[in-house]
Protein backbone atom coordinates (compact mmCIF):
# COMPACT_ATOMS: atom_id res chain seq x y z
CA UNK A 1 0.00 0.00 0.00
CA UNK A 2 2.89 2.35 0.89
CA UNK A 3 4.56 1.52 -2.42
CA UNK A 4 1.40 2.47 -4.32
CA UNK A 5 1.11 5.80 -2.45
CA UNK A 6 4.80 6.60 -3.07
CA UNK A 7 4.38 5.75 -6.75
CA UNK A 8 1.33 8.06 -7.06
CA UNK A 9 3.21 10.88 -5.32
CA UNK A 10 6.13 10.44 -7.69
CA UNK A 11 3.82 10.53 -10.72
CA UNK A 12 2.11 13.71 -9.41
CA UNK A 13 5.49 15.32 -8.78
CA UNK A 14 6.69 14.50 -12.29
CA UNK A 15 3.47 15.93 -13.77
CA UNK A 16 3.80 19.13 -11.73
CA UNK A 17 7.43 19.56 -12.78
CA UNK A 18 6.45 18.97 -16.40
CA UNK A 19 3.60 21.50 -16.22
CA UNK A 20 5.77 24.18 -14.58
CA UNK A 21 8.56 23.53 -17.08
CA UNK A 22 6.12 23.90 -19.94
CA UNK A 23 4.78 27.13 -18.49
CA UNK A 24 8.33 28.44 -18.13
CA UNK A 25 9.07 27.53 -21.74
CA UNK A 26 5.94 29.31 -22.92
CA UNK A 27 6.73 32.35 -20.85
CA UNK A 28 10.20 32.65 -22.44
CA UNK A 29 9.21 31.71 -25.99
CA UNK A 30 9.86 34.72 -28.27
CA UNK A 31 7.21 33.63 -30.81
CA UNK A 32 4.39 33.88 -28.29
CA UNK A 33 1.51 35.99 -29.56
CA UNK A 34 1.70 39.64 -28.45
CA UNK A 35 -0.99 42.22 -29.14
CA UNK A 36 0.87 45.46 -28.39
CA UNK A 37 4.07 46.83 -29.90
CA UNK A 38 5.88 49.81 -31.42
CA UNK A 39 7.19 50.81 -34.84
CA UNK A 40 9.49 48.07 -36.18
CA UNK A 41 8.01 45.28 -34.05
CA UNK A 42 6.44 42.19 -35.62
CA UNK A 43 3.28 41.07 -33.81
CA UNK A 44 1.66 37.68 -34.35
CA UNK A 45 -2.05 37.18 -33.78
CA UNK A 46 -3.77 33.97 -32.72
CA UNK A 47 -4.19 32.83 -36.36
CA UNK A 48 -0.40 33.05 -36.84
CA UNK A 49 -0.58 36.10 -39.11
CA UNK A 50 2.47 38.38 -38.66
CA UNK A 51 1.97 42.15 -38.87
CA UNK A 52 4.76 44.74 -38.78
CA UNK A 53 4.64 48.54 -38.98
CA UNK A 54 7.88 48.94 -40.91
CA UNK A 55 7.90 52.75 -40.79
CA UNK A 56 5.82 55.77 -39.80
CA UNK A 57 6.29 59.09 -41.60
CA UNK A 58 4.88 62.55 -40.91
CA UNK A 59 4.61 64.78 -43.97
CA UNK A 60 2.51 67.53 -45.50
CA UNK A 61 3.07 66.41 -49.08
CA UNK A 62 2.58 63.10 -50.88
CA UNK A 63 4.27 62.78 -54.27
CA UNK A 64 5.50 65.68 -56.40
CA UNK A 65 4.40 67.86 -59.26
CA UNK A 66 0.84 69.04 -59.89
CA UNK A 67 -0.53 65.60 -58.95
CA UNK A 68 0.95 65.78 -55.45
CA UNK A 69 -1.32 65.73 -52.40
CA UNK A 70 -0.59 68.43 -49.82
CA UNK A 71 -2.23 69.54 -46.58
CA UNK A 72 -1.86 72.29 -44.01
CA UNK A 73 -2.48 69.62 -41.36
CA UNK A 74 -0.40 66.42 -41.30
CA UNK A 75 -0.27 63.12 -43.16
CA UNK A 76 0.72 59.99 -41.22
CA UNK A 77 2.01 57.44 -43.73
CA UNK A 78 2.33 53.87 -42.43
CA UNK A 79 4.29 51.20 -44.29
CA UNK A 80 2.93 47.82 -43.20
CA UNK A 81 4.15 44.29 -43.90
CA UNK A 82 1.78 41.33 -43.48
CA UNK A 83 2.98 37.71 -43.59
CA UNK A 84 0.33 35.01 -43.77
CA UNK A 85 1.56 32.01 -41.77
CA UNK A 86 -1.98 30.79 -41.13
CA UNK A 87 -3.60 27.76 -42.75
CA UNK A 88 -5.77 29.69 -45.24
CA UNK A 89 -5.75 32.70 -47.56
CA UNK A 90 -6.33 36.06 -45.87
CA UNK A 91 -7.72 39.27 -47.40
CA UNK A 92 -6.24 42.60 -46.40
CA UNK A 93 -7.27 46.13 -47.37
CA UNK A 94 -6.52 49.64 -46.10
CA UNK A 95 -9.75 49.77 -44.08
CA UNK A 96 -8.36 47.05 -41.83
CA UNK A 97 -6.11 49.70 -40.27
CA UNK A 98 -7.73 51.97 -37.66
CA UNK A 99 -5.92 55.02 -36.32
CA UNK A 100 -6.65 56.58 -32.91
CA UNK A 101 -5.10 59.51 -31.08
CA UNK A 102 -4.41 59.73 -27.36
CA UNK A 103 -8.02 60.84 -26.76
CA UNK A 104 -9.34 57.75 -28.58
CA UNK A 105 -10.56 59.80 -31.56
CA UNK A 106 -10.64 57.66 -34.71
CA UNK A 107 -9.26 58.80 -38.08
CA UNK A 108 -10.23 57.27 -41.43
CA UNK A 109 -7.65 56.32 -44.04
CA UNK A 110 -7.32 58.40 -47.21
CA UNK A 111 -7.01 57.26 -50.82
CA UNK A 112 -3.95 58.61 -52.63
CA UNK A 113 -2.26 57.69 -55.89
CA UNK A 114 1.06 58.82 -54.39
CA UNK A 115 1.49 55.89 -51.99
CA UNK A 116 1.62 52.10 -52.38
CA UNK A 117 -2.10 51.87 -51.66
CA UNK A 118 -4.24 48.71 -51.91
CA UNK A 119 -8.01 48.45 -52.24
CA UNK A 120 -8.15 44.71 -51.48
CA UNK A 121 -5.37 42.15 -51.52
CA UNK A 122 -5.56 38.36 -51.12
CA UNK A 123 -2.48 37.06 -49.33
CA UNK A 124 -1.87 33.35 -49.85
CA UNK A 125 -0.50 30.96 -47.23
CA UNK A 126 3.19 31.65 -46.67
CA UNK A 127 3.14 34.89 -48.68
CA UNK A 128 3.97 38.44 -47.59
CA UNK A 129 2.65 41.81 -48.77
CA UNK A 130 3.98 45.29 -48.03
CA UNK A 131 1.73 48.31 -48.61
CA UNK A 132 1.05 51.82 -47.32
CA UNK A 133 -1.87 53.55 -45.60
CA UNK A 134 -2.23 57.31 -45.08
CA UNK A 135 -4.27 59.30 -42.55
CA UNK A 136 -4.77 63.06 -42.29
CA UNK A 137 -4.36 64.28 -38.69
CA UNK A 138 -4.17 67.65 -36.92
CA UNK A 139 -0.84 66.80 -35.23
CA UNK A 140 2.22 64.64 -35.88
CA UNK A 141 3.31 61.49 -34.07
CA UNK A 142 6.03 63.66 -32.52
CA UNK A 143 3.51 66.08 -31.03
CA UNK A 144 1.01 63.44 -29.92
CA UNK A 145 0.88 59.68 -29.45
CA UNK A 146 -1.20 57.80 -32.02
CA UNK A 147 -2.12 54.10 -32.11
CA UNK A 148 -2.69 51.87 -35.14
CA UNK A 149 -5.07 48.97 -34.57
CA UNK A 150 -4.52 46.44 -37.35
CA UNK A 151 -6.30 43.29 -38.45
CA UNK A 152 -5.69 41.23 -41.57
CA UNK A 153 -9.20 40.91 -42.94
CA UNK A 154 -12.55 42.65 -42.89
CA UNK A 155 -13.77 39.92 -40.55
CA UNK A 156 -10.92 40.10 -38.01
CA UNK A 157 -12.32 39.83 -34.50
CA UNK A 158 -11.47 42.63 -32.08
CA UNK A 159 -9.46 40.30 -29.86
CA UNK A 160 -7.37 39.21 -32.83
CA UNK A 161 -6.21 42.70 -33.82
CA UNK A 162 -2.76 43.98 -32.89
CA UNK A 163 -1.98 47.51 -31.69
CA UNK A 164 1.09 49.60 -32.46
CA UNK A 165 2.15 52.77 -30.67
CA UNK A 166 3.32 55.29 -33.30
CA UNK A 167 5.11 57.65 -30.92
CA UNK A 168 8.26 59.01 -32.59
CA UNK A 169 11.10 61.20 -31.35
CA UNK A 170 11.51 64.84 -32.32
CA UNK A 171 13.95 65.69 -35.09
CA UNK A 172 15.90 68.69 -33.86
CA UNK A 173 16.99 69.53 -37.40
CA UNK A 174 13.41 70.24 -38.51
CA UNK A 175 13.44 73.68 -40.07
CA UNK A 176 10.01 74.45 -38.59
CA UNK A 177 11.81 74.93 -35.26
CA UNK A 178 14.00 77.69 -36.73
CA UNK A 179 12.90 81.01 -35.19
CA UNK A 180 14.48 82.82 -38.17
CA UNK A 181 12.53 80.89 -40.78
CA UNK A 182 11.59 84.09 -42.59
CA UNK A 183 15.27 84.77 -43.39
CA UNK A 184 14.86 82.51 -46.43
CA UNK A 185 12.31 84.96 -47.82
CA UNK A 186 13.94 88.34 -47.11
CA UNK A 187 14.72 89.03 -50.79
CA UNK A 188 12.05 89.51 -53.43
CA UNK A 189 11.02 86.35 -55.29
CA UNK A 190 13.29 86.06 -58.37
CA UNK A 191 10.52 84.73 -60.64
CA UNK A 192 6.99 86.01 -61.18
CA UNK A 193 3.77 85.15 -62.96
CA UNK A 194 3.12 87.36 -65.99
CA UNK A 195 -0.13 88.90 -67.19
CA UNK A 196 -0.39 86.10 -69.77
CA UNK A 197 -1.46 83.75 -66.95
CA UNK A 198 -5.23 83.15 -66.94
CA UNK A 199 -8.05 80.57 -66.95
CA UNK A 200 -10.29 80.12 -69.96
CA UNK A 201 -13.10 77.83 -71.14
CA UNK A 202 -11.84 74.84 -73.10
CA UNK A 203 -15.21 73.12 -73.60
CA UNK A 204 -18.68 73.26 -71.96
CA UNK A 205 -17.45 70.98 -69.16
CA UNK A 206 -13.80 71.87 -68.81
CA UNK A 207 -11.42 74.77 -68.32
CA UNK A 208 -7.73 75.30 -68.98
CA UNK A 209 -5.22 77.35 -67.00
CA UNK A 210 -1.94 78.58 -68.40
CA UNK A 211 0.86 79.92 -66.20
CA UNK A 212 3.78 81.97 -67.51
CA UNK A 213 6.68 82.14 -65.04
CA UNK A 214 9.21 84.91 -65.78
CA UNK A 215 12.84 84.83 -64.64
CA UNK A 216 13.57 88.28 -63.17
CA UNK A 217 17.02 87.35 -61.81
CA UNK A 218 20.37 87.64 -63.55
CA UNK A 219 21.03 83.90 -63.16
CA UNK A 220 19.67 80.91 -65.03
CA UNK A 221 16.89 79.11 -63.12
CA UNK A 222 17.16 75.30 -62.90
CA UNK A 223 14.04 74.50 -60.86
CA UNK A 224 11.21 76.09 -58.93
CA UNK A 225 8.29 74.99 -56.76
CA UNK A 226 4.88 76.46 -55.99
CA UNK A 227 1.47 75.54 -54.58
CA UNK A 228 -1.74 76.14 -56.54
CA UNK A 229 -5.19 76.38 -54.92
CA UNK A 230 -8.37 76.23 -57.03
CA UNK A 231 -11.57 78.04 -55.93
CA UNK A 232 -15.20 77.96 -57.03
CA UNK A 233 -17.41 81.03 -57.47
CA UNK A 234 -18.15 81.09 -53.70
CA UNK A 235 -14.47 81.26 -52.79
CA UNK A 236 -14.43 77.67 -51.53
CA UNK A 237 -11.31 75.55 -52.07
CA UNK A 238 -11.74 72.74 -54.62
CA UNK A 239 -10.08 69.33 -54.55
CA UNK A 240 -8.60 68.37 -57.91
CA UNK A 241 -9.66 64.97 -59.34
CA UNK A 242 -7.73 62.12 -57.70
CA UNK A 243 -6.40 64.33 -54.87
CA UNK A 244 -7.17 64.31 -51.16
CA UNK A 245 -6.43 67.99 -50.47
CA UNK A 246 -6.94 71.36 -52.24
CA UNK A 247 -3.21 72.21 -52.22
CA UNK A 248 -1.77 71.25 -55.62
CA UNK A 249 1.99 71.01 -55.87
CA UNK A 250 3.84 72.50 -58.86
CA UNK A 251 7.40 71.22 -59.29
CA UNK A 252 9.35 72.17 -62.40
CA UNK A 253 12.82 70.68 -62.88
CA UNK A 254 14.93 71.04 -64.84
CA UNK A 255 13.74 74.19 -66.61
CA UNK A 256 16.95 76.02 -67.62
CA UNK A 257 15.41 79.37 -68.42
CA UNK A 258 17.59 82.48 -68.62
CA UNK A 259 17.04 86.01 -67.36
CA UNK A 260 14.03 87.59 -69.07
CA UNK A 261 12.76 84.23 -70.38
CA UNK A 262 9.51 82.49 -69.43
CA UNK A 263 8.46 78.95 -68.61
CA UNK A 264 4.91 78.02 -69.64
CA UNK A 265 2.71 75.44 -67.86
CA UNK A 266 -0.85 74.42 -68.71
CA UNK A 267 -3.46 72.44 -66.78
CA UNK A 268 -7.06 71.39 -67.42
CA UNK A 269 -9.89 70.79 -64.94
CA UNK A 270 -13.69 70.90 -64.65
CA UNK A 271 -15.75 74.05 -65.12
CA UNK A 272 -16.48 74.66 -61.41
CA UNK A 273 -13.14 76.47 -61.07
CA UNK A 274 -13.63 80.24 -60.91
CA UNK A 275 -10.15 81.45 -59.99
CA UNK A 276 -6.83 80.14 -58.64
CA UNK A 277 -4.06 81.25 -56.28
CA UNK A 278 -0.41 80.37 -56.84
CA UNK A 279 2.24 80.64 -54.10
CA UNK A 280 5.87 80.46 -55.29
CA UNK A 281 8.09 79.30 -52.42
CA UNK A 282 11.35 77.91 -53.85
CA UNK A 283 13.73 78.75 -56.73
CA UNK A 284 17.02 76.97 -57.52
CA UNK A 285 19.65 78.73 -59.66
CA UNK A 286 22.31 77.41 -62.02
CA UNK A 287 25.07 78.25 -59.50
CA UNK A 288 23.28 76.04 -56.89
CA UNK A 289 22.20 79.01 -54.77
CA UNK A 290 18.50 79.31 -53.99
CA UNK A 291 15.68 81.56 -52.87
CA UNK A 292 13.20 80.24 -50.31
CA UNK A 293 13.17 76.80 -48.73
CA UNK A 294 11.82 73.41 -49.80
CA UNK A 295 12.91 71.03 -46.99
CA UNK A 296 10.30 70.28 -44.31
CA UNK A 297 8.36 73.44 -45.10
CA UNK A 298 4.69 73.27 -44.17
CA UNK A 299 1.79 74.41 -46.34
CA UNK A 300 0.96 76.96 -43.63
CA UNK A 301 4.44 78.49 -43.98
CA UNK A 302 4.19 78.47 -47.79
CA UNK A 303 0.92 80.42 -47.64
CA UNK A 304 2.44 82.83 -45.13
CA UNK A 305 5.83 83.47 -46.76
CA UNK A 306 5.48 82.43 -50.41
CA UNK A 307 4.90 84.99 -53.17
CA UNK A 308 1.19 84.98 -54.01
CA UNK A 309 -0.55 85.47 -57.38
CA UNK A 310 -4.25 85.32 -58.23
CA UNK A 311 -5.21 83.82 -61.60
CA UNK A 312 -8.53 85.07 -62.94
CA UNK A 313 -10.99 83.34 -65.27
CA UNK A 314 -11.66 85.17 -68.53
Amino acid sequence: MKKIIVSICCIVSVLCISIFSACDLLGNNQSTNVQNGKIGDTLINSDNVSICVVSCENTQQLGSGFLADTTDNNFIVLTIKVTNNSSKQQTFYSGCVDLYNSSNIKYEDKTSFNIDYILSEDIGVGNSKTFQVVFETPTTTIQEEYFAKIGYSIYTSEKNRVIFSLKTESNSSNIENDENFSKYYVDECPISLTEKSYIWTLSPNSLAMQLYFLNNSNTKVLAYEAVCILYNIYGEKLIYAGHISPYNQITETPVNFEYGKTDRLEYTFNSTVYYAEVYIYYVLFDDQTNWGCRTDISTEKILELGTKYKIEKI
